[in-house]
């Protein structure tokens, strides 16, 4: 296979423009929505980054680090709360530009281009989660596509370089197990079916079965699915098929027009073996994930779940540029830096509903605060996850959001946190919630966080808006 850097037959700095000012425009939308990267997890993340001020690490899913490494430098350079959260979030575009970056020094802009493309294409919701370990996968997956294929058997600092990022692949997330079997397909046919190659691949994925073998989480326990479900094997039935088929029709079509591209472009160039590696990985991820629960429709849990089929998608598309003829190529670098605007304003418009819910935190936070509260329970909340709840993630993002922009300590917490558990209606004075389920002494907090000690009490609020991408 090729490595050639011209791709498409365009001259090289015009790919490398695309991929510099897409990460540019990334960095400007992380400025700007950088409170609203606060959403869900990644509040629960930062939140204990701060808190402990060491990485946070759940589920063995060690890509975990690196995100939350900006934010732990920053925290330990004296930074206030409102600098760690704005690091936070450039932190995230910075570590797919700088592995964007390497690809080009490796002479694989087209795995840069694939970066780029996987922080826009399922970035729906998953950019204001930005520390998503599932998001960080797809970078590693491009990054030790171009290393492997350069040194199909490395050896030296380049056998330790593929380690590390088949390690951080895999333990990204269990479905990157898929992916790390295609690149090792992908790695393999390319290097003449050299046996050394899925030898190789065997060690990081003995890591991971040992990993999930001894330290399986009950988070992680709950979603194995029983495979003789009839249930779980709901995506055999034909109507379930067309739902799922009308989810990726409407969700994906970037992706599918990138897919088909790829398919036209490499199976001529007798590429047959990498366009079944890539779409079967793309069919395993449906699979897989219409197994473990019922995915025909779109929400931010499912974005995330689809995700490793966007790399699949992704690297069948970017892997083609290299058989473009010379006239199309400017054709092919508009419709890439269309995708990228059609994307971004999708992440907008979800950006702006996003901060409407952050709005309207702050907003409980300053009438806690003219009450002379530090812990208030919100008795009228709108907010709801798909599944009817209010969302868990609403006291840590008040924490957070109560610190860095007002500079006090609250406990801002729901009826349905209280109502979890029958315990909690005589929860210590000397006590807060930092989620329904991890009560914790104010003495043991980080001192940003801590509040004078009393009862939560409950709190008249404003109205609420719809919690942005999910269910009302």
């Amino acid at each position: 296979m090729s490595t050639t850097d011209h791709l498409a037959s365009l001259p090289e700095r015009h790919w490398r423009l695309f991929i510099h000012l897409s990460f540019i425009w990334l960095a400007i939308l992380a400025l700007h929505f950088r409170n609203e990267r606060l959403f869900a997890d990644a509040a629960y993340y930062l939140l204990h980054t701060v808190d402990s001020g060491l990485p946070w690490v759940d589920h063995q899913r060690y890509s975990l680090v690196l995100a939350e490494l900006p934010a732990l430098i920053a925290l330990h350079l004296g930074m206030s709360l409102k600098g760690i959260i704005l690091t936070w979030s450039l932190g995230h575009v910075a570590w797919a530009w700088g592995a964007a970056i390497w690809c080009i020094r490796l002479k694989r802009a087209d795995m840069a281009v694939a970066i780029v493309l996987l922080q826009f294409i399922g970035q729906t919701y998953l950019f204001f989660s930005p520390m998503m370990e599932i998001c960080y996968g797809g970078i590693f997956a491009a990054l030790l596509l171009a290393l492997w294929q350069a040194r199909p058997v490395p050896t030296g600092k380049h056998l330790l370089a593929w380690a590390v990022i088949s390690l951080l692949l895999v333990t990204s997330h269990p479905e990157h197990v898929i992916t790390l079997c295609v690149v090792t397909a992908l790695v393999w046919v390319g290097a003449g079916r050299n046996w050394r190659i899925p030898l190789l691949a065997l060690a990081p994925l003995a890591v991971f079965v040992v990993l999930k073998v001894f330290w399986l989480s009950d988070y992680e326990s709950s979603n194995i699915p029983e495979i003789s479900s009839s249930t779980n094997l709901r995506w055999t039935h034909g109507t379930y098929l067309l739902e799922l088929g009308e989810l990726v029709v409407r969700n994906y079509p970037d992706l599918l027009v990138i897919m088909a591209f790829g398919i036209v472009l490499l199976l001529p160039a007798g590429r047959a073996w990498s366009v079944l590696a890539l779409v079967g990985g793309a069919l395993a991820v449906v699979i897989a994930v219409n197994t473990a629960m019922e995915a025909n429709f779109y929400s931010r849990y499912h974005e995330s779940a689809y995700f490793p089929m966007v790399v699949c998608g992704v690297l069948l598309g970017t892997m083609g540029l290299h058989h473009v003829a010379a006239r199309w190529s400017p054709w092919i670098l508009l419709f890439a830096f269309t995708v990228v605007g059609v994307r971004s304003g999708l992440i907008i418009r979800q950006g702006n509903a996003v901060a409407k819910h952050m709005a309207e935190i702050e907003r409980n936070i300053t009438a806690c605060l003219a009450q002379g509260k530090g812990k208030c329970i919100i008795r009228e909340v709108h907010e709801q996850a798909s599944d009817g709840s209010v969302m868990w993630s609403v006291p840590m993002e008040a924490m957070l959001l109560a610190r860095a922009e007002q500079g006090v300590a609250v406990s801002l917490i729901t009826e349905q946190d209280m109502d979890f558990d029958k315990a909690f209606e005589n929860l210590p004075v000397d006590m807060v919630l930092l989620r329904r389920w991890e009560p914790r002494t104010i003495a043991s907090l980080h001192p940003w966080f801590r509040m004078e000690p009393g009862p939560y009490l409950p709190l008249d609020t404003l109205d609420s808006s719809p919690l942005p991408g999910t269910a009302q």
